[in-house]
Order: C-alpha cells, then sequence, then structure tokens
C-alpha cells in the first residue's frame, strides 16, 4: 500500500474536522447562534456577543452559515487555514490521478479536462478561504455611499452654498482681523 492513498481519505477528514472547529470557535466567541436554535426572531433588544445565558436571541444574520462562521476574527484565520490547506490537497490529487490515468492509459480530452477542472475547483476554494468579506461590510458601504448622495444632492445646503457661506465669513474674518489692527495702531 501507498503512501499516496492516504492523500484523498485525508482530505475529506481534514476539511469536515476544521469546518465544526470554525463553528465550535464562533460559538464560542458567540457570533453565531447554536444550531439546535430553530427559533429566529426579527429583531433583539442586544447584539449576540453581548447575550448571556442559556438561552439566546437569535436573529438571521446569526444562521450559523459555513461562511458566517469563517467570517470575524479569530475563527476567519483557522478558516482560511483549512481553505488554503484543502485547495493544496485537492490540487495534488488531481496532479497525481492526472499522471495515474496517463500512466495506465493513454492521454486523452477527458483526463486534460479533470485535471484543467480540478486546478479551476482549487483556485475557488483559495479565493473563498482567503477573501472574506461580510454582508455588514457591504451594508456599512452602501449606507455610507447613501450618506453621500443625500449630503451632495439632499435638501439641505449644497457645495455651491457652503463655499459661498464660507467665503462670506472669511471676508468677515479678515474685516475684524484688520479692524483689531488699526485699533492697536491708534492706541500705540
Amino acid at each position: 500500500m501507498s503512501v499516496w492513498m492516504l492523500l484523498p481519505v485525508s482530505l475529506p477528514a481534514l476539511t469536515i474536522t476544521g469546518i465544526w472547529v470554525v463553528y465550535a470557535m464562533a460559538l464560542y466567541n458567540q457570533h453565531v447562534c447554536p444550531v439546535d436554535n430553530w427559533l429566529y426572531n426579527q429583531s433583539c433588544e442586544e447584539e449576540l456577543y453581548l447575550q448571556s445565558g442559556p438561552t439566546l436571541c437569535c436573529t438571521l444574520d446569526n444562521v450559523p452559515l459555513i461562511s458566517k462562521c469563517g467570517t470575524l476574527p479569530p475563527e476567519s484565520c483557522f478558516f482560511s487555514l483549512i481553505c488554503s490547506t484543502g485547495s493544496f490537497m485537492v490540487m495534488v490529487i488531481v496532479l497525481l490521478r492526472y499522471a495515474h490515468v496517463i500512466e495506465k492509459h493513454q492521454n486523452c480530452v477527458l483526463n486534460t479536462a479533470g485535471l484543467s477542472t480540478g486546478w479551476i475547483c482549487a483556485a475557488g476554494l483559495i479565493m473563498v478561504g482567503n477573501f472574506q468579506f461580510s454582508v455588514e461590510t457591504v451594508k456599512k458601504k452602501k449606507k455610507k455611499k447613501k450618506k453621500k448622495q443625500t449630503l451632495n444632492s439632499g435638501p439641505g445646503l449644497r457645495s455651491e452654498e457652503l463655499r459661498g457661506i464660507y467665503g462670506k465669513r472669511q471676508g468677515e474674518v479678515s474685516r475684524v482681523k484688520s479692524g483689531m489692527h488699526e485699533r492697536r495702531a491708534g492706541q500705540t
């Protein structure tokens, strides 16, 4: 028995165990709700990480999805490590399978397609594991953009009006300063 035979078996063992460890870390840090909590509310009085006790008030934002568990630190670091290691193992397994088929049979288009598909899947796994973003980040960016648009095009003062007011104030300040200088010169 070759040692290389353990590689395909160790891939699911490592990734499944790693995903459960990420879930346990997210649960411990109260970033997600437990799997056995099937009662999700529309809103809660306080955030999940501020709650304590056996029963937690959970919203749909705290459903323990794989991507949600691996979003916030410190579990996001371990999630990235698991995904990168799993991706490397997929690349090695696909390459070994490709070489095995070439050795036993002649090279065919289907074998090459399997190699390229496996490597594309491995690249996708690296992207998922290392370039994470949360929905909250996207919501915050949308709010900032909306706030900017409201400031620029809202019913309040426009930037041209603000520049005009600021220019008038600057003129008033310079007149007051020149008057103060004239008074001081007259006193001496």
